[in-house]
């Protein structure tokens, strides 16, 4: 199982059914000085909602979260 911070998210359509594979996500393994983290991912067809999760996976510790953003890009 994985042990990360990071921030996971996925796409679902108009039941609020998960559609589309799991986005690569942004994440943290070991101690680490502040860095930015981006990610740019298609939106699925029959998308109508996005679920991001802030979270600590099968670890321990404290994580910062600053300034997520959802950027449209054409």
């Amino acid at each position: 199982a994985s042990q990360d911070a990071r921030v996971a998210f996925a796409f679902r359509d108009e039941k609020d059914v998960r559609i589309g594979n799991w986005p690569p996500v942004p994440s943290v393994k070991t101690d680490s000085p502040w860095v930015e983290r981006t990610v740019t991912v298609d939106v699925p067809e029959g998308a109508k909602t996005l679920y991001i999760q802030l979270a600590i996976f099968n670890a321990v510790g404290t994580v910062d979260f600053d300034d997520v953003k959802v950027i449209p890009q054409k």
